[in-house]
């Protein structure tokens, strides 16, 4: 699946890294591996979201402050991987965060390579994303 912001761009590893602390940003659509992800559905009714590496969307060093940059980390089911995803209107969701926050494109920008970070959610709309499927790619 692709997650697109309210920039019409999409969720990015950036430069394509299969390190661990590779950050998520917004970058155009470009329909390549490093912007496909899957929902991995958790007992608790949370979500781990893995990327094209197979490592999880972290919120680094599991921090509950606002600016907090979202990263790929391998995955290891703490909270700061968990995500409740909630409906929100004309067909997209919020992305909260164990601390109780969600995800953001930083301050609303709309250029690519904007981090996404974790924010106290206000409900606008560099906070509503949609998720689309994409097309099937070895691995996934």
């Amino acid at each position: 699946m692709e997650i697109q912001t309210h920039a019409d761009k999409c969720f990015d590893v950036s430069g394509a890294s299969t390190d661990d602390r590779a950050p998520i940003v917004q970058y155009g659509c470009d329909n390549k591996a490093h912007q496909r992800f899957r929902l991995r559905h958790l007992p608790d009714g949370s979500v781990a979201i893995q990327t094209f590496s197979g490592k999880c969307l972290d919120v680094m060093n599991a921090s509950t402050e606002d600016r907090a940059p979202l990263i790929q980390f391998r995955c290891h089911g703490n909270p700061n991987q968990r995500f409740h995803l909630e409906p929100a209107s004309r067909g997209r969701v919020v992305v909260h965060t164990a601390a109780g926050k969600c995800l953001d494109v930083r301050e609303g920008h709309l250029n690519d390579g904007v981090p996404i970070v974790q924010w106290s959610c206000h409900g606008v709309a560099n906070q509503r994303f949609y998720v689309v499927p994409a097309r099937p790619w070895p691995g996934m």
